[in-house]
């Protein structure tokens, strides 16, 4: 799923382009997601990792 978002195809991202201000937009927004899903992932593994060290009690 990761690899997915990552390697979007260029079909799907949005672009805008301004005839006007010569300027040609791209989504901002286009690796927000997979940003926001790897460190959700990272979080996790990492939770589950330590989850019954006593490092982990000891730095929550």
């Amino acid at each position: 799923e990761l690899r997915e978002l990552r390697h979007a195809s260029r079909l799907s991202k949005k672009v805008t382009i301004d005839f006007a201000g010569r300027k040609i937009l791209e989504e901002e927004n286009s690796l927000a997601e997979y940003h926001s899903t790897f460190q959700t992932s990272v979080k996790n593994l990492i939770l589950h990792m330590f989850s019954s060290a006593k490092i982990l009690r000891k730095w929550l």
